[in-house]
């Protein structure tokens, strides 16, 4: 395991939207094996099950 501190961070000015990273505008690739590739197109939220409605990712 390696432990470490985010010193900075670098975003592209024309990623972010209402103060949050859009992937989407980003377009990043991800590698999936052998000559496979991705290419995030959609985003979606998923409540987890045992959350409550009201309750906010820092609770």
């Amino acid at each position: 395991m390696v432990l470490g501190l985010v010193a900075g961070v670098h975003l592209r000015d024309d990623c972010l939207a209402s103060g949050r990273f859009e992937v989407t505008r980003f377009r990043p690739l991800a590698r999936l094996g052998y000559r496979d590739y991705a290419e995030v197109s959609a985003v979606f939220e998923l409540a987890r099950p045992d959350a409550r409605p009201d309750a906010r990712p820092d609770d």
